[in-house]
């Protein structure tokens, strides 16, 4: 039985409900379908629902669809006057700023057409880097008895308190309830600074976050040699091995 559905501009959402809608919002300059966080987290959602043939769920990334207000652009910081800007921002204006706004107001339009017509259906929502911010603000504006989860990796705006001074997670101590996998016990705010609170109680146990090792986007130590590259390929150009923490 097959218990996926897509979603297009030419397909009426409200034909029919899902048991869970998956929204997955993709990161700076990463192009639709093609971009490899998409296809690794719509990868893992299927190999999941593969064993729970009874449930329904349809996957939509933003952006996708003119359906819910203007698409979600994803907008690339290869720019000096886009990456300037949200730094300076903390992410909030300019063309970056403007570009998560989008995002957030086009799940908002989503989230609301559907559980205006389909009550029932849940929502599992993941984020990577600019895709991430979107939906942690974005999750403040759903109902939190219809998000089973949100996963964001790699957020630009995380916050771990844990991390402040001499760390009380280098003491294994404290540990923030949506803290997933973040190896660096240093990390205590993202590049674009810290959410306080990144999220409310009534989203505990609801939220998880992921920040590898030298990721310094979501705040990991900046490692421009690349010492921390689980691949260790001396191929890797001097972009590569600044990044290899962030993707």
């Amino acid at each position: 039985t097959k218990n996926t559905l897509s979603l297009s501009n030419n397909d009426p959402f409200n034909e029919f409900c899902v048991d869970y809608f998956i929204i997955f919002a993709r990161g700076s300059g990463e192009s639709l379908h093609t971009n490899i966080d998409h296809q690794a987290f719509q990868r893992a959602i299927t190999d999941v629902f593969k064993k729970l043939p009874n449930l329904s769920y349809r996957y939509y990334q933003l952006g996708e669809s003119t359906n819910f207000g203007d698409p979600y652009p994803a907008i690339g910081i290869e720019d000096p006057k886009i990456i300037s800007g949200a730094i300076l921002s903390g992410g909030k204006a300019y063309e970056f700023g403007q570009s998560v706004k989008a995002g957030i107001n086009e799940l908002v339009k989503l989230y609301r057409n559907i559980t205006k017509s389909c009550p029932n259906t849940h929502f599992i929502l993941s984020g990577y880097s600019q895709g991430a911010m979107v939906m942690t603000y974005a999750i403040r504006h759903l109902n939190p008895e219809k998000i089973l989860y949100l996963a964001n990796f790699g957020d630009p705006k995380l916050y771990l308190p844990e991390g402040r001074g001499i760390p009380d997670a280098c003491q294994n101590l404290h540990f923030s309830p949506y803290r997933q996998n973040v190896p660096d016990c240093y990390v205590e705010h993202g590049v674009l600074g810290g959410l306080n609170p990144y999220i409310y109680k009534k989203y505990q146990n609801k939220v998880g976050v992921w920040c590898n090792v030298a990721d310094f986007i979501c705040g990991s130590t900046f490692d421009p040699l690349g010492l921390s590259d689980p691949t260790q390929n001396p191929e890797n150009n001097l972009f590569a091995r600044i990044f290899n923490g962030h993707v």
